[in-house]
C-alpha cells in the first residue's frame, strides 16, 4: 500500500476511485495518504491540471479528528466522498462545511456522511 500511494502518477485518467480500509487512515499509512493528496494538489496548481481521483472512500476508517488533516487536500476534482462511520464530530462537520461551502470542491456530486455522531 505505501509503496503503491507513493509511487502511483497523479495525471489525468491514472487513477479516478480510492477505497481505504481502516488501517490506510492510520499511523505511517496516513502520512502516506496525506503526502498523496498534497502531491495531488501541488500538481493540480503547478500545471493547471485536474487532479485524477474523482471518488474516495475513506468509509469506516475510523477517521475521528484526523479528518481534519485529509479534508483541506481535497481535490477540486472530487465527485464522490464517502465518510461514513467515522466519528466525525462538530468540528470536523464544520471543517468539512467550510471545504465545501467556499467552493473547494465544485464537482462534488455525492457526500455520504451517515452513521456519524
Amino acid at each position: 500500500w505505501v509503496f503503491f500511494l507513493s509511487s502511483v502518477p497523479t495525471g489525468q485518467g491514472f487513477l479516478e476511485t480510492l477505497k481505504c480500509g481502516p488501517h490506510v487512515c492510520k499511523d505511517a499509512s496516513l502520512t502516506v495518504l496525506v503526502s498523496f493528496l498534497e502531491r495531488l494538489k501541488a500538481e493540480g496548481k503547478a500545471w493547471g491540471l485536474s487532479a485524477c481521483v474523482k471518488t474516495l472512500d475513506l468509509s469506516k476508517c475510523d477517521l475521528g479528528k484526523r479528518a481534519d488533516v485529509l479534508l483541506p487536500l481535497l481535490p477540486a476534482s472530487m465527485e464522490r466522498l464517502d465518510l461514513r462511520g467515522n466519528r466525525l464530530r462538530a468540528p470536523t462537520m464544520t471543517m468539512l462545511s467550510s471545504v465545501v461551502g467556499f467552493g473547494r470542491l465544485p464537482a462534488l456530486l455525492s457526500l455520504d456522511l451517515s452513521d456519524n455522531p
